[in-house]
């Protein structure tokens, strides 16, 4: 058994503050499955003659039936000042230029990630990414292999793989962080709130080594889990590293209630529970990144 808070000293594993036993380390290890892919619809805010209405958070939105964009029309991306970038194949160029409003629907795997107003000139397609919630960018350019420019200084980001959950079904949030010049050690706790009725409870925590984007990937690094305070660690033995791009660094899973209904939120715990550290323990001030919004509840259908 491995104890909590585990920072890295002059060479040794140093344990601070609340005691609690730690469960065996990467207990329930949660595998990702494989990396879905992005799909792109025409949509619009007006009711468009053989579109779909579907819900989201902020009301509806009506989106072609049809797939506009896959990733095999996807040449390359990147970021462009406040923009994301894309290039299509001359095919799908031809497909964009019949698209009205210049509003988008991106999928990621089965989820609607984001509806978004498009610049489309030629076979270049770019989103403002400002307008978009960190979370959404992140699994829409992690999809893509693009990195979001970090907030000034290090920071967490938090991507749940469900954006809509039943009620008693399972929500699982990844965490990343970026943005750090010299990264020791991490540690990372969440906190829910809202919803109509009902809770999310912690069910489980890990830290996937083997997730291919995990940011000590290839380090000689050591994790931990504290169930009790829900926290979350991992920590070199020595040395520091940049990170440029938000990388892996864990995974929380949550257990809705039976009767769980309405929008939490999810956020990083900014206190002492999340932490960053340098080459030299000691600690890094750091963005705590936005909280995101997981709807439990029934799932709205489209023409529903």
């Amino acid at each position: 058994m491995r104890r909590t808070n585990l920072w890295v000293a002059a060479g040794s594993i140093l344990l601070m503050g609340g005691g609690a036993a730690l469960a065996d380390r990467n207990v329930g290890q949660v595998k990702r499955s494989a990396k879905a892919t992005i799909t792109v619809r025409a949509a619009s805010n007006k009711n468009v003659a053989g579109y779909e209405r579907m819900a989201t958070a902020d009301g509806q939105i009506f989106m072609s039936p049809e797939v506009l964009l896959g990733a095999a029309d996807i040449v390359s991306a990147g970021q462009n000042g406040g923009e994301l970038s894309i290039q299509v194949t001359a095919d799908a160029a031809s497909r964009l230029a019949g698209v009205k409003d210049n509003e988008l629907a991106l999928f990621v795997g089965n989820d609607l990630v984001a509806v978004t107003p498009a610049g489309i000139a030629g076979d270049i397609v770019s989103l403002d990414f400002s307008r978009m919630p960190q979370a959404s960018f992140e699994r829409i350019a992690g999809t893509l292999n693009v990195a979001r420019p970090a907030p000034l200084g290090p920071s967490f980001s938090l991507v749940p793989r469900e954006p809509t959950i039943q009620p008693d079904g399972i929500l699982t949030v990844d965490v990343f962080v970026n943005g750090a010049t010299d990264l020791r050690a991490y540690q990372a706790a969440v906190d829910v709130t809202g919803g109509q009725r009902g809770t999310l409870k912690l069910e489980d925590l890990v830290v996937d080594v083997d997730n291919p984007g995990f940011v000590f990937a290839g380090q000689e690094a050591v994790q931990a889990v504290d169930k009790v305070r829900g926290r979350l660690t991992s920590a070199m033995y020595a040395g520091g590293i940049k990170v440029t791009r938000p990388s892996y660094a864990g995974t929380f899973v949550f257990r809705a209630s039976p009767d769980a209904q309405g929008t939490f939120s999810v956020e990083i715990r900014n206190n002492r529970d999340s932490q960053f550290r340098n080459s030299q323990s000691g600690q890094i001030g750091f963005h705590p990144g936005e909280p995101v919004l997981v709807t439990v509840g029934p799932v709205s259908r489209p023409g529903e």
